[in-house]
């Protein structure tokens, strides 16, 4: 990428990836206000940013941050956890879209070499799975869950284990995306409240409440 202008993650965000618009045409991505504010708050090195609700376009942004993330920098681990597995499947093929899309040169740069329903991987080794649960034994560089007052619901057992290993799961200096309903920010509260319980000692820098 000789461009000079490849080099911003502000030009990429704005200029590099497409979505598909509420009227299903595919175009291209750019951050509206609550998304741009969004890309702020995650540039201040808070590592665990709440969101109230999946309006203003908060579930794309996280998208494209982490495609941007695994395909400009190496070894990049990435999660994304939804309350069920077509929600998740859903999410990835958004992922996938948006990197058929990019210039051919970027593909060529940094080339997908594996792909499954659930994983995309890339040739510098950065990945991005989606699933119902966090991966065991990953250390994540980012890490969304979306809904947890639903997996709270529906899967207690599940949510309780979230809240024990939250912290462990995440890289020293990485970033946690957590979702709620407006009703239900107390949930995502008290995830971090037992997140930080449990971290035994891991670094953390606090959380922003975002919408």
């Amino acid at each position: 990428m000789k461009d000079t202008c490849w080099n911003s993650p502000i030009w990429r965000l704005n200029n590099a990836y497409a979505i598909q618009n509420k009227t299903g045409h595919i175009v291209t991505f750019s951050p509206n206000r609550d998304q741009a504010d969004f890309i702020d708050t995650t540039r201040h090195g808070l590592n665990f940013v709440l969101k109230r609700s999946r309006q203003g376009g908060l579930t794309s942004i996280v998208l494209m941050l982490m495609l941007d993330e695994c395909l400009f920098a190496k070894n990049i681990k990435c999660g994304l956890v939804e309350p069920t597995y077509r929600a998740a499947s859903n999410v990835l093929s958004k992922i996938k879209m948006a990197y058929d899309k990019v210039p051919t040169e970027l593909k060529e740069a940094c080339p997908l070499v594996s792909e499954s329903k659930h994983e995309l991987t890339w040739a510098n080794g950065s990945t991005i799975y989606t699933g119902t649960s966090v991966k065991k034994g990953e250390s994540h560089d980012m890490l969304s869950i979306s809904e947890f007052n639903v997996i709270q619901e529906r899967l207690p057992d599940l949510a309780a284990d979230m809240e024990r290993s939250l912290l462990g799961a995440m890289a020293r200096h990485g970033q946690c995306f957590v979702s709620s309903d407006a009703e239900s920010a107390g949930a995502i509260l008290g995830l971090y409240d037992m997140a930080e319980m449990n971290s035994n000692g891991i670094d953390h820098n606090g959380f922003f409440i975002f919408g």
